[in-house]
């Protein structure tokens, strides 16, 4: 499963980069911290998940999000970050993201759910749903 992750804080996007390589079937194909580079990543490397943070020097990751659903529409998006209104949740929301998970306390939770989703893209990949 292809990860791409999305955060301006280099010392996080650093450190979840080296926690999640470690996980089986977890390959994470890049890093960006600035969202121009964000969207060019997202449309060449089409990953499977994305994680993405909300705040960024120049705005919010929702723009990101919004392009999640033009340029890679299978890719499920995971909103790792602190801060958050509900009227932001609310917004992510009207863009298809589901995962919420903050930033702050949320570390244990947010590997759970990745390997959550290796584990989902890995039985769709084997056609294992094909013979249920």
């Amino acid at each position: 499963m292809k990860i791409l992750i999305i955060d301006d804080e280099a010392v996080v996007g650093t450190r979840l980069k080296r926690l999640l390589r470690c996980l089986p079937d977890v390959t994470v194909v890049n890093y960006r911290s600035q969202k121009e580079e964000a969207i060019l990543a997202l449309i060449e490397l089409q990953p499977d998940l994305l994680i993405l943070d909300h705040h960024f020097p120049n705005g919010t990751g929702h723009d990101i999000a919004r392009n999640v659903l033009r340029y890679s529409p299978a890719t499920e998006v995971i909103l790792f970050s602190a801060l958050m209104t509900h009227q932001d949740i609310t917004r992510y929301e009207d863009t298809g993201v589901r995962k919420f998970i903050d930033k702050t306390t949320g570390l244990e939770d947010l590997i759970q759910t990745v390997q959550h989703h290796a584990y989902r893209h890995r039985y769709r990949k084997s056609g294992a749903h094909d013979h249920a």
